[in-house]
Protein backbone atom coordinates (compact mmCIF):
# COMPACT_ATOMS: atom_id res chain seq x y z
CA UNK A 1 0.00 0.00 0.00
CA UNK A 2 1.75 3.10 -1.21
CA UNK A 3 -0.50 5.04 -3.53
CA UNK A 4 -2.64 7.97 -2.37
CA UNK A 5 -5.73 6.03 -3.52
CA UNK A 6 -4.83 3.07 -1.32
CA UNK A 7 -4.19 5.31 1.69
CA UNK A 8 -7.50 7.11 1.06
CA UNK A 9 -9.30 3.75 0.98
CA UNK A 10 -7.93 2.90 4.42
CA UNK A 11 -8.68 6.40 5.75
CA UNK A 12 -12.27 5.97 4.60
CA UNK A 13 -12.75 3.37 7.35
CA UNK A 14 -12.59 6.22 9.88
CA UNK A 15 -15.14 8.26 7.90
CA UNK A 16 -17.43 5.24 7.72
CA UNK A 17 -17.01 4.65 11.47
CA UNK A 18 -17.89 8.26 12.28
CA UNK A 19 -20.93 8.20 9.97
CA UNK A 20 -22.25 4.88 11.32
CA UNK A 21 -21.66 5.93 14.94
CA UNK A 22 -23.49 9.23 14.49
CA UNK A 23 -26.45 7.39 12.93
CA UNK A 24 -26.21 4.91 15.84
CA UNK A 25 -26.15 2.13 13.24
CA UNK A 26 -24.18 -0.60 14.94
CA UNK A 27 -24.74 -3.02 12.06
CA UNK A 28 -22.83 -0.56 9.87
CA UNK A 29 -20.12 -0.24 12.55
CA UNK A 30 -19.81 -4.04 12.75
CA UNK A 31 -19.58 -4.29 8.95
CA UNK A 32 -16.26 -2.42 9.16
CA UNK A 33 -14.69 -5.40 10.97
CA UNK A 34 -13.47 -8.77 9.80
CA UNK A 35 -15.49 -11.77 10.96
CA UNK A 36 -12.66 -12.72 13.35
CA UNK A 37 -11.90 -9.19 14.57
CA UNK A 38 -10.59 -8.44 18.04
CA UNK A 39 -11.66 -5.25 19.86
CA UNK A 40 -10.40 -3.92 23.21
CA UNK A 41 -12.40 -0.99 24.57
CA UNK A 42 -11.21 1.86 26.79
CA UNK A 43 -11.97 -0.15 29.96
CA UNK A 44 -10.06 -3.22 28.79
CA UNK A 45 -13.08 -5.32 27.82
CA UNK A 46 -12.20 -7.60 24.91
CA UNK A 47 -14.78 -8.49 22.29
CA UNK A 48 -14.04 -11.25 19.80
CA UNK A 49 -15.63 -11.42 16.40
CA UNK A 50 -17.90 -9.12 14.42
CA UNK A 51 -21.07 -10.36 16.13
CA UNK A 52 -19.79 -9.74 19.67
CA UNK A 53 -18.43 -6.31 18.69
CA UNK A 54 -21.82 -5.37 17.26
CA UNK A 55 -23.78 -6.62 20.26
CA UNK A 56 -21.55 -4.78 22.74
CA UNK A 57 -22.02 -1.54 20.82
CA UNK A 58 -25.78 -2.04 20.44
CA UNK A 59 -26.10 -2.39 24.21
CA UNK A 60 -24.11 0.77 24.86
CA UNK A 61 -25.93 2.80 22.22
CA UNK A 62 -29.22 2.01 23.96
CA UNK A 63 -27.90 3.68 27.13
CA UNK A 64 -24.65 5.64 27.64
CA UNK A 65 -23.98 6.39 23.96
CA UNK A 66 -27.58 6.96 22.83
CA UNK A 67 -27.08 10.71 22.38
CA UNK A 68 -23.42 10.79 21.40
CA UNK A 69 -21.81 12.56 18.48
CA UNK A 70 -18.44 11.25 17.23
CA UNK A 71 -15.87 13.42 15.43
CA UNK A 72 -12.62 12.18 13.94
CA UNK A 73 -9.90 14.76 14.54
CA UNK A 74 -7.07 13.04 12.66
CA UNK A 75 -6.38 9.82 10.79
CA UNK A 76 -2.84 8.52 10.25
CA UNK A 77 -2.22 5.46 8.09
CA UNK A 78 1.03 3.52 7.95
CA UNK A 79 1.64 0.63 5.60
CA UNK A 80 2.84 -2.52 7.36
CA UNK A 81 2.68 -4.86 4.35
CA UNK A 82 0.96 -4.99 0.97
CA UNK A 83 -2.44 -5.76 2.51
CA UNK A 84 -1.97 -4.61 6.11
CA UNK A 85 -2.10 -1.09 7.55
CA UNK A 86 -1.72 0.46 10.98
CA UNK A 87 -4.28 3.22 11.56
CA UNK A 88 -4.41 5.76 14.36
CA UNK A 89 -7.69 7.68 14.62
CA UNK A 90 -7.80 10.57 17.06
CA UNK A 91 -11.37 11.38 18.03
CA UNK A 92 -13.65 13.45 20.22
CA UNK A 93 -17.14 12.57 21.39
CA UNK A 94 -19.90 14.53 23.05
CA UNK A 95 -23.17 13.42 24.62
CA UNK A 96 -21.80 10.58 26.76
CA UNK A 97 -23.50 9.61 29.98
CA UNK A 98 -21.61 8.22 32.98
CA UNK A 99 -22.60 4.92 34.58
CA UNK A 100 -25.21 6.71 36.72
CA UNK A 101 -26.78 8.36 33.66
CA UNK A 102 -25.34 11.84 34.24
CA UNK A 103 -23.95 13.83 31.29
CA UNK A 104 -20.19 13.81 30.86
CA UNK A 105 -18.05 16.43 29.19
CA UNK A 106 -16.34 16.00 25.86
CA UNK A 107 -14.31 12.80 25.62
CA UNK A 108 -11.17 12.41 23.54
CA UNK A 109 -9.21 9.36 22.56
CA UNK A 110 -7.09 7.46 20.11
CA UNK A 111 -8.12 4.33 18.26
CA UNK A 112 -5.40 1.99 17.06
CA UNK A 113 -6.53 -0.29 14.23
CA UNK A 114 -4.87 -3.01 12.24
CA UNK A 115 -6.65 -3.00 8.89
CA UNK A 116 -6.44 -5.72 6.27
CA UNK A 117 -7.47 -5.90 2.64
CA UNK A 118 -9.97 -8.71 2.15
CA UNK A 119 -11.69 -9.35 -1.17
CA UNK A 120 -10.85 -5.84 -2.33
CA UNK A 121 -12.19 -4.14 0.81
CA UNK A 122 -10.31 -2.71 3.78
CA UNK A 123 -11.62 -4.01 7.13
CA UNK A 124 -10.54 -3.65 10.75
CA UNK A 125 -8.95 -6.85 12.06
CA UNK A 126 -7.93 -5.48 15.48
CA UNK A 127 -8.94 -2.37 17.43
CA UNK A 128 -7.70 -0.85 20.68
CA UNK A 129 -9.49 2.26 21.93
CA UNK A 130 -7.88 4.54 24.51
CA UNK A 131 -9.30 7.59 26.27
CA UNK A 132 -6.97 10.57 26.39
CA UNK A 133 -6.82 11.88 29.94
CA UNK A 134 -5.35 15.23 30.94
CA UNK A 135 -2.47 14.90 33.36
CA UNK A 136 -2.04 17.90 35.70
CA UNK A 137 1.23 19.79 35.24
CA UNK A 138 2.26 19.14 38.85
CA UNK A 139 2.38 15.36 38.35
CA UNK A 140 5.96 14.10 38.88
CA UNK A 141 7.99 13.91 35.67
CA UNK A 142 8.47 10.15 35.97
CA UNK A 143 4.86 9.83 34.78
CA UNK A 144 4.57 10.07 30.99
CA UNK A 145 2.27 12.83 29.84
CA UNK A 146 0.53 12.46 26.48
CA UNK A 147 1.12 16.14 25.70
CA UNK A 148 4.85 16.00 26.55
Amino acid sequence: MQSPAEIAAVESLAVQWQDAWNRHDMSAVAALFTEDADFVNVFGARWRGRREIEQAHVERHMTRFAGTLWRNTSVIVQSLAANVALVHVSWSRTGDLDFEGRPKGEMQGIFTWVATLQSGRWLIRAAQNTNVVSVPPDVPTRVHRADA
